[in-house]
């Protein structure tokens, strides 16, 4: 069979099956678009009272420490149901190939040591006795990568299961020399697994889900409790004729990034607050600070001309 008909024999995926996460991802924008809209053109704010401006900014902190939270969580359920790289699925095919191949190289060597310790008591070997008793550590070493294994997948339980095959492997060609090739193959898989894992250091497609819940989250929120973030700092909030809560919505957008930006942000304002109030202070007068004989008097007026 040529490599022409193998090709025609396999299925051919759809155009939604192939760019699937590129139509979620718009489905997202669109919905996200619509309620930020909604919610800029229909929140229903009242004026803050200076007094509590103060626990309004709390409440719009604690809004955004929430939100992060309940993202966390529903990832780790995620993480602990199907796979930490989820959505992504082609990851954790390929994380699985690689872990089948290191058992496959595990194995090899456990078999190979076997062998050796088989054909030394045949031989009546002085270390029969040290080699016997190994062979009872294969058996531990088989259940404790086995039991790894039944770990939720993700990075952790990977460099776990690098690291004890590591130290199995280590034990292996200290006991049983002769097993030395077996042991560096298995050595190049370990080498592939977590090089490729450690690669793969963030999830795109998490990271945007998570933005797109937390803008939605956090706009729904900031709707419902009247949260407006230029109100409680300034007094005031963005003028806009068609989004006349443009505050609301915005405030709803930056409490869904989580706690830092929100946090970052509400300092950058209230330093903005402050420059205000000190730009608008008037500034020292120039009269009453004369000395005797009125010569302070002549000398600041001098230098006013000057730099006019």
């Amino acid at each position: 069979m040529n490599s022409h008909e193998e090709s025609q024999k396999k299925p051919v995926r759809s155009w939604l099956s192939t760019h699937w996460r590129s139509v979620v991802g718009i489905i997202l924008f669109v919905i996200l678009v619509i309620i930020f809209c909604y919610v800029s053109g229909n929140a229903n704010t009242t004026a803050v009272a200076q007094g509590n401006a103060a626990g309004l900014l709390a409440l719009i902190a604690a809004a955004a420490v929430g939100i992060e939270r309940i993202l966390e969580g529903f990832w780790t359920i995620v993480g602990q149901l199907s796979h930490a790289w989820w959505p992504i699925n082609e990851m954790a095919a390929q994380v699985k190939k690689l872990e089948d191949d290191l058992n496959t190289q595990l194995e090899g060597g456990y078999t190979s040591a076997a062998s050796v310790i088989s054909k030394a008591d045949e031989a009546g070997n002085e270390i029969t006795k040290e080699l016997t008793q190994f062979n009872s550590k294969l058996t531990e070493m088989r259940t404790r990568i086995t039991d790894l294994q039944g770990l939720a997948n993700g990075n952790q339980r990977v460099n776990l299961i690098a690291a004890t095959a590591q130290q199995n492997l280590g034990l292996l060609e200290q006991m049983v020399p002769d097993v030395k090739d077996r042991v560096q193959l298995a050595n190049q898989a370990i080498a592939g697994l977590t090089d490729f894992v450690a690669s793969f250091r963030d999830n795109p497609a998490r990271r945007i889900s998570s933005l797109f819940a937390g803008a939605m989250m956090g706009l729904v929120v900031a709707w419902a409790m009247q949260l407006d973030i230029f109100l409680a700092v300034f007094g005031t909030t963005p003028k806009s004729t068609c989004w006349p809560y443009l505050g609301v919505a915005l405030t709803g957008l930056l409490i869904g990034l989580g706690s830092g930006p929100t946090h970052d942000v509400i300092s950058v304002l209230q330093e903005v607050k402050k420059l205000r109030a000190a730009q608008s202070q008037p500034g020292p007068s120039i009269e009453g600070t004369a000395g005797e004989g009125g010569s302070r008097d002549l000398t600041a007026a001098g230098t006013l001309r000057r730099f006019r």
